[in-house]
């Protein structure tokens, strides 16, 4: 049976925490800040997005402390891709948070209404890319997809200008080395001094050297951990 109410566990202390998800009261009606206890479990078992849909309910919004708790506790029973999850989720919500209080408010002046329009999208593209391409720095071999990605689509293009004359000299030209030769930052491969790319195909080489380097500068952010703060 669902409790019907409130249920107020702020700052209790726990060995082991017991529950089912039929149990759970409804969103806003839990308060899980400070919440701490060494191991999780519920009968019937409980996956890791129902246990953050969990989260999700507390009455506060979003909170580092529920993410961070839950992430140790999997972490210390050997489930460190359950934690990477709960971490990555925490970090989406916190990046996106602010503009979630600035839209559940009824008292927005003009200016934040604005300001929660404008940045709004900003916010959630940039989340997004830093999810897909790092994970927040809990995941940063996914980068390599989209660098895989990158690389193949020139290979495929550059070819495909060269024959059509817009790359010159034509005769020896390696379209891969030369995909790679921008993409990656600092390379000399000798490619791209030896061809001109006439002015239609030039946006793109310089796309490609910027993509390379916002790339490699999301590599060395994700390897080093400056997205995992909470």
């Amino acid at each position: 049976m669902r409790l019907i109410g409130d249920l107020d566990l702020r700052f209790a202390r726990t060995g082991g925490w017991y529950d089912s998800a039929t149990t759970w009261p409804a969103a806003r009606a839990l308060h899980l800040h400070g919440l701490t206890y060494r191991a999780i479990e519920a009968d019937p078992r409980i996956s890791v997005k129902d246990r953050l849909d969990w989260i999700v309910r507390d009455s506060e919004g979003f909170i580092p402390q529920p993410y961070e708790q839950l992430a140790r506790v999997y972490r210390g029973e050997g489930n460190a891709g359950k934690a990477r999850k709960v971490q990555i989720a925490g970090q989406w919500r916190r990046r996106l948070a602010r503009s979630d209080k600035l839209s559940s408010s009824g008292r927005q002046s003009v200016r934040s209404l604005w300001s929660d329009w404008v940045v709004r999208p900003i916010r959630v593209f940039w989340s997004t890319l830093l999810l897909i391409t790092v994970g927040y720095g809990y995941r940063p071999w996914l980068i390599l997809g989209p660098i895989g990605a990158l690389f193949l689509f020139g290979w495929w293009w550059f070819d495909r200008a060269s024959d059509h004359g817009k790359i010159v000299p034509s005769k020896g030209f390696n379209s891969a080395l030369y995909t790679a030769d921008l993409l990656i930052p600092g390379a000399s491969l000798g490619e791209r001094t030896r061809f001109t790319a006439l002015p239609d195909i030039a946006w793109w080489t310089a796309g490609y050297t910027l993509a390379g380097w916002a790339l490699a500068a999301m590599l060395i952010a994700g390897l080093t951990g400056v997205f995992r703060r909470l």
